[in-house]
């Protein structure tokens, strides 16, 4: 999908959910407020106005709590710690995160603790440490396991990923990409399939293994082009040099 298209559907999404807080307090369903102003939250995030985003997830976070609704406060404070993450504060994110966490573990919530282990990992791994990231990638994964959510799992095992290729433990890295990408294509997750496609694509590449670097990266271009991703033509050239590289020999 074109960065215009994608704005645009999310521009239509952030009018409609400010009618649906109008309506809401205009009414005695009062209890749909918090939800639809965090959803405007949600927009202005996905539109990268962060700023406006934690405006509205601290109205939620408020609302909440007036509201008596824990989950509904956990998921407030990770999407405020989301915002910051968007403006490199990742520290604050991480404040944010962990204030969520304890709520979700506190209600047994395995759902928010899963994605909220997931939010730390990432902000652990942009600070550079690799051995909290990949505890925390870890316990995102066992939660997936548990509780059988195998879309998750292709997550968690992309993430442990990460932190490996980060290290440069190629052999690591390729082993928990694979399953990530094994898992995407059994529940049919093309857009993980193509993102750890992708991933594979560059180890085999690095490994000198031209025509497997080819096969994966291949995946993840094709699926780009049908949606006109904004990458779409960059990955193209990519794919292109690869498969010069082949022809010239330089096949392992």
């Amino acid at each position: 999908m074109r960065i215009a298209e994608r704005h645009a559907r999310h521009y239509m999404a952030l009018k409609y959910f400010e009618e649906v807080v109008s309506l809401s307090q205009r009414s005695r369903y009062r209890q749909f407020e918090a939800s639809a102003i965090g959803n405007l939250g949600l927009c202005e995030y996905r539109l990268g106005h962060m700023e406006a985003a934690i405006k509205y997830d601290s109205m939620q976070l408020e609302l909440e709590r007036r509201n008596g609704d824990r989950r509904g406060e956990a998921n407030a404070l990770r999407n405020i710690g989301l915002a910051y993450a968007g403006m490199n504060e990742t520290q604050k994110a991480i404040d944010y995160y962990e204030r969520s966490l304890q709520i979700a573990l506190e209600i047994g919530d395995l759902a928010g603790q899963g994605t909220t282990y997931g939010n730390l990992g990432g902000a652990y791994r942009s600070l550079g440490d690799t051995q909290k990231a990949l505890d925390y990638y870890v316990k995102r994964l066992e939660i997936a396991e548990q509780v059988g959510d195998v879309r998750r799992q292709t997550v968690g095992y992309g993430g442990i990923g990460n932190i490996y290729f980060d290290a440069r433990n190629l052999d690591k890295a390729l082993y928990y990409y694979d399953k990530a990408f094994a898992v995407a294509k059994q529940v049919g997750d093309r857009n993980a399939q193509a993102t750890w496609a992708w991933n594979i694509g560059l180890i085999h590449e690095l490994a000198g293994n031209i025509q497997k670097a080819i096969e994966y990266i291949s995946i993840t271009v094709d699926f780009e082009q049908e949606l006109n991703h904004v990458n779409a033509e960059h990955d193209q050239e990519y794919l292109k040099r690869i498969q010069s590289k082949l022809l010239k020999g330089d096949q392992a």
